[in-house]
């Protein structure tokens, strides 16, 4: 009976004891386990830290500035926003243009300029357009640019050309108002004389025109009553009579003027 009751007050001492030691081992085991919290704890901590000092920067008097972060789509906007004010400053900023330059260049005066005009003046008859006798002339010459005119005389409203075209003898008439072609007609082959004659001028009857006005002038505006091809003295002349009666005789090569009638 001893030994029972001696059992029975044994056992919860037991069970205590186990309990006392399983707490011990608890608590033994919780503070490594708090220990490896507070340094993981701490190394978060540590990682933060880090991060806040990169994001924020530090202007000279230690305050920190703002970080601003750019996306890609945000970064593409601003340039196309930056190429499209490249291209309006481009568009309002007036370039230089050659004919612009050469306009500038051309302000003033050049008494080059007016030497080639008085030039042209000496030698281009004035209103040729429009002059009976030079304007027929070149309506002629237009109209057979392979002829050869060696002739012409005055007619009322008209002048009469010859012409030699492809062998023959063309007579075409001129309005002295229009100057346009009003009549042509086909004649005979020129002769012989007439074709040395045609064969050996250098100075064309228009530019013989022009050394008579040079001398006499043209005070009427169609000044040539008659000029044709003569030979004096076995040289070949143009015999161009004018229409106050005056006859002068000019080398159809060298341009002289071999004879004078007043």
């Amino acid at each position: 009976m001893v030994m029972q009751h001696d059992n029975i007050l044994s056992a919860p001492s037991t069970a205590r004891a186990g309990s006392l030691k399983e707490n011990t081992m608890t608590r033994t085991l919780s503070r490594p386990t708090a220990t490896a919290l507070s340094v993981t704890a701490l190394a978060s901590l540590a990682l933060t830290s880090c991060g806040l000092d990169d994001t924020l920067d530090t202007s000279a008097d230690g305050e920190p500035s703002t970080a601003v972060t750019i996306s890609a789509d945000d970064a593409a906007h601003d340039d196309a926003a930056a190429s499209e004010d490249g291209s309006a400053d481009a568009g309002g900023s007036e370039t230089s243009r050659p004919e612009d330059d050469a306009s500038a260049e051309g302000e003033g005066t050049d008494p080059s300029d007016d030497t080639a005009t008085d030039a042209a003046a000496e030698t281009s008859p004035a209103d040729s357009d429009d002059h009976p006798l030079y304007g027929g002339l070149e309506t002629v010459q237009a109209e057979y640019p392979e002829g050869v005119v060696f002739e012409v005389e005055s007619d009322d409203g008209r002048y009469e050309w010859h012409v030699l075209v492809d062998g023959i003898e063309r007579e075409v008439h001129t309005d002295k108002s229009s100057l346009e072609i009003v009549y042509t007609e086909d004649d005979d082959a020129p002769d012989s004389d007439d074709l040395r004659e045609i064969d050996s001028t250098e100075i064309d009857i228009a530019e013989a025109f022009r050394i008579v006005e040079d001398r006499v002038g043209d005070p009427s505006g169609a000044f040539v009553d008659e000029a044709q091809l003569d030979s004096e003295s076995g040289t070949v002349v143009w015999e161009i009579e004018l229409d106050n009666g005056q006859e002068i005789a000019v080398d159809v090569v060298t341009g002289d003027l071999v004879q004078v009638d007043d």
